[in-house]
């Protein structure tokens, strides 16, 4: 069964209703085109004092139309994502924004952390791209995600 998306005018952002996929990403009739956004999974990495830090993968998908979507991967850190909703918090202060997940813990890079921040990290983002799919459109989502930059290099 093919998934069927129901769209709204070219310049307004909406969000689509993916039929037979329950579990599907939150997905946007965004930037001339249908885009969604999940987590993807994390990974370890070093930064630049050869500390281990763990980055949130995220699997972004954009295309004129659902058919012809094109993914990329973008990777996060907590912290990355603790800015952008300061950001978002600061700059649209009336909006109601979905909860991230604490930012206190004591061993970050430990297993049960690391899966509990993923799964909460891709609830938040779904919450935002499902409940506020008008962010998208922000510089801080849309440089966060990368989908302006993505666009361009696609097209």
């Amino acid at each position: 069964c093919r998934d069927t998306v129901a769209v709204a005018t070219a310049r307004s952002i909406s969000l689509l209703r993916l039929e037979g996929a329950a579990d599907a990403p939150a997905a946007a009739y965004a930037f001339g085109g249908v885009f969604s956004c999940e987590m993807y999974g994390s990974s370890e990495q070093r930064d630049q004092h050869d500390e281990l830090y763990t980055e949130y993968v995220l699997r972004c998908r954009w295309g004129r139309t659902v058919d012809a979507t094109r993914p990329w991967l973008v990777g996060r850190r907590f912290s990355e994502f603790a800015a952008l909703d300061a950001s978002l918090r600061g700059a649209y202060p009336s909006l109601t924004f979905p909860a991230l997940p604490s930012s206190y813990v004591l061993f970050p890079l430990d297993p049960a952390v690391v899966e509990e921040r993923e799964a909460g990290l891709g609830a938040y983002l779904g919450a935002l791209l499902r409940d506020l799919p008008e962010l998208l459109k922000t510089r801080h989502v849309d440089e966060f995600l990368q989908v302006s930059a993505r666009i361009r290099e696609v097209h």
